[in-house]
């Protein structure tokens, strides 16, 4: 190419041209590299992002399984717990024994925040209580308001 150079500047020309096109393919293999490297790094985020999403909707539906449990388990609770109320009111003989199992039912109601669901039931026990000093209607009113305690409103758990 360039013949009429000095033989030692041919020498370097040549050595230089050698030199420049090492450098060059040195430069697009790093090119190269660098992309590769690039795209498993994005590849490895995006993998990350969806393992993480994946993780947290699976912690998500752990943690509605134990609510809806829960509620299950209180749901269940409260209805043994309204018969046990509903029995002992039935089972009392005594007006005393009516008052205070009747104030039981009605401390459950409020303490479990039923109360407000149910308070046609209170209405409507409110005009038998004036038979609770009355042992000649102990019974009967007994029975009824076992019958209301018994009605008890208890809501049903959210699926």
């Amino acid at each position: 190419m360039f013949t009429h150079l000095p033989p030692l500047i041919h020498k370097l020309w040549d050595r230089g041209v050698d030199i420049g096109v090492g450098v060059i393919t040195s430069v697009i293999i790093a090119g190269i590299g660098v992309a590769f490297w690039w795209a498993k790094v994005e590849l490895d985020l995006r993998k990350a992002k969806r393992q993480k999403i994946q993780d947290h909707e699976l912690d998500e539906e752990f943690e509605r399984e134990r609510r809806q449990q829960e509620a299950r388990e209180r749901h269940d609770r409260l209805l043994r717990e309204r018969d046990d109320h509903a029995k002992a009111i039935a089972k009392a003989d005594h007006p005393a024994k009516l008052k205070a199992a009747w104030q039981l039912y009605r401390d459950w109601l409020r303490a479990n925040g039923l109360d407000s669901r149910n308070a046609l039931i209170l209405q409507e026990a409110a005009y038998h209580e004036q038979y609770f000093d009355k042992p000649a209607q102990i019974t009967t009113t007994a029975k009824t308001l076992s019958q209301l305690a018994q009605s008890t409103h208890i809501p049903e758990p959210e699926d």
